[in-house]
């Protein structure tokens, strides 16, 4: 009899750790498909473009600001006259159905290098240690303003489906081309890189927090390297 408890027991048991796992899946693959019919797409601006092992990697300035300041806050999406959308942080639950919590989006993000799009052409094409650069919003801006390249800058923007704190990456474009082509474009050398490559002029840089540039130089009376603001 003890045996026959302990077999039922152990049954209930199995089942339940089949079902939990089950349960989770259903509800996962509920929540994806629900996003894919009922999702949104918007535009959000993008700042720098990384291509290396793990695939494409890319950096917004203005999601990283919200989703920093209150993992309890959600941000929220509205579209402006350009087609764009911009990110805005709310405390409650947003209306509409643009939404996304800061723990969510946090949790897909990585400090080292930003949010990531799949790209299998990327990640065929570089090693573990190599990576390459294929866009800088501030590198370019201080590049053409010293006169190292030719306006107009170039504009780099994510494609996102967002439906009730779900999302993706639908596709990310530099200068209006979609990611993947750009690769292709750099590995044939049809790619201006120049573009968005740091050039040190003169002691002079572009810092991208301040958004500002700088000087730096070692001050012999003072014994000490000193940093200036400068001018454009």
């Amino acid at each position: 009899m003890k045996n026959k408890k302990g077999t039922i027991i152990l049954s209930i048991i199995l089942a339940v750790q089949f079902i939990i796992p089950l349960s989770v899946w259903g509800y996962e693959t509920y929540k994806n498909k629900e996003l894919e019919e009922k999702g949104q797409e918007i535009k959000l601006n993008v700042d720098s473009v990384f291509c290396d092992h793990r695939g494409v990697l890319f950096r917004i300035d203005a999601l990283e600001e919200l989703m920093y300041a209150d993992n309890n806050m959600y941000i929220a999406f509205v579209n402006n006259e350009n087609g764009f959308s911009e990110p805005t942080e709310v405390s409650g639950l947003p209306t509409n159905d643009l939404y996304i919590s800061a723990n969510r989006l946090y949790s897909w993000y990585s400090e080292d290098w930003g949010f990531k799009y799949e790209s299998e052409k990327a990640i065929n094409l570089y090693d573990d240690y190599g990576y390459e650069e294929l866009y800088n919003r501030g590198v370019e801006q201080a590049n053409i303003t010293h006169g190292f390249c030719e306006g107009p800058e170039t504009e780099a923007y994510a494609v996102f489906k967002i439906y009730k704190n779900r999302f993706k990456v639908v596709n990310l474009y530099v200068d209006g081309i979609p990611v993947d082509t750009v690769i292709e474009k750099y590995m044939n050398n049809d790619w201006d890189a120049s573009r968005y490559e740091e050039i040190y002029y003169d002691d002079i840089y572009y810092d991208d927090e301040i958004e500002d540039y700088y000087k730096e130089y070692y001050d012999e009376e003072l014994n000490e390297y000193v940093t200036e603001p400068v001018a454009a």
